[in-house]
C-alpha cells in the first residue's frame, strides 16, 4: 500500500486512481455446551375483544436467541393484592421462538370485567425451568365501552330499577292525591243540597 498526500505536487496529464476493497475473513465460533437460558417477560396486559368476545390478554417475550417448547403454562386473573382466582386458563405442549412475542389470551365468560384493579399472573413450566410472570392492569369505563364496541354480543345498559320503582310510587300518590281531591270536591257538593 502506498500512502498519498496532497503535498505532492500536480502534474498535468492524464492519470488513473486505483482504490480498492480487502475482505477480511472472521471465523466466530460458539462454546455449544453453553446453555441459553429463555428470558421472559409479561410486556403488555389489557382487556381486549379481537375475537367478538370479551378476554383478557397477555403478552408475553422471549428476549434471548434460543427456541424452548414443551411449555405447559398456567394463567389466571385476580384482583390487585388478592390471591382468588377470578378467570383462568390451562395450555400444554406449547412452544415458543427466539427473540419473539406470543399473546396468551383468557376468557371471561362474554363478561366484561368490572371496573378496577386487577393482576394478569402466568406460570409457565418447560423441562426443569418454571418461569414465574404478572403484571397488573387497570379496566375503566374508556376500556370497558372500547371492548363493549367490538363485542359479537354487546352488554346492553341494565334497567335502573330504583328510578322506575321511584317514579313508579311518585306518579301511584300524585293519581291517589288527584282522586281524593276530586272525592273530597264532590263530597262537599253533595253535602251543600
Amino acid at each position: 500500500m502506498k500512502r498519498t498526500s496532497n503535498n505532492e505536487p500536480q502534474k498535468k496529464g492524464f492519470g488513473i486512481k486505483n482504490s480498492f476493497a480487502m475482505t477480511v475473513p472472521i471465523v466466530v465460533t460458539r462454546d455449544f455446551d453453553q446453555k441459553i437460558t429463555p428470558r421472559l417477560t409479561l410486556t403488555k396486559t389489557k382487556m381486549d375483544s379481537s375475537s367478538g368476545v370479551p378476554q383478557v390478554v397477555g403478552q408475553i417475550a422471549n428476549h434471548e436467541p434460543t427456541m424452548f417448547g414443551q411449555i405447559k403454562m398456567h394463567a389466571w386473573i385476580t384482583k390487585k393484592n388478592q390471591t382468588k382466582k377470578i378467570y383462568q386458563k390451562n395450555a400444554e405442549k406449547l412452544s415458543m421462538a427466539p427473540r419473539s412475542t406470543f399473546n396468551y389470551a383468557i376468557e371471561t365468560n362474554n363478561k366484561i370485567l368490572p371496573k378496577g384493579h386487577y393482576t394478569y399472573h402466568v406460570k409457565m413450566v418447560s423441562g426443569k425451568k418454571t418461569f414465574n410472570l404478572k403484571q397488573h392492569f387497570t379496566v375503566d369505563g374508556a376500556t370497558r365501552e372500547q371492548v363493549n364496541k367490538t363485542l359479537i354480543d354487546p352488554e346492553k345498559p341494565g334497567i335502573n330499577w330504583w328510578l322506575w320503582g321511584s317514579l313508579g310510587i311518585l306518579l301511584l300518590l300524585v293519581i291517589a292525591l288527584v282522586a281524593y281531591l276530586i272525592g273530597r270536591k264532590r263530597g262537599v257538593g253533595e253535602h251543600d243540597e
